[in-house]
């Protein structure tokens, strides 16, 4: 998984927001990110698997790594239906 390229993180009133530039902006809003978001997106910017991603969240963020999958997963699934990810 990776994300399109015409997404990308701003710093928008003190918060990070992923948001679609050009032409696919059209109709999509910003996605808002915590900690945990931001860091999930910048992993699947580097093209990172969902294993990878679940590894980073529980090592980072010291969770169990069912919380890590859950909320990982919840995560990935609404970059999806924002259109975020190319398969």
């Amino acid at each position: 998984m990776k994300i399109k390229g015409n997404f990308v993180l701003r710093e928008v009133g003190g918060r990070t927001v992923a948001v679609s530039l050009g032409g696919a902006a059209r109709g999509v809003g910003g996605v808002i990110l915590n900690g945990s978001g931001r860091t999930i997106f910048e992993l699947l910017q580097k093209g990172a698997e969902r294993e990878e991603i679940y590894d980073a969240l529980t090592e980072k963020y010291d969770v169990p790594r069912d919380v890590a999958v859950r909320d990982a997963d919840a995560f990935i699934q609404k970059l999806i239906e924002t259109g975020a990810i190319e398969n």
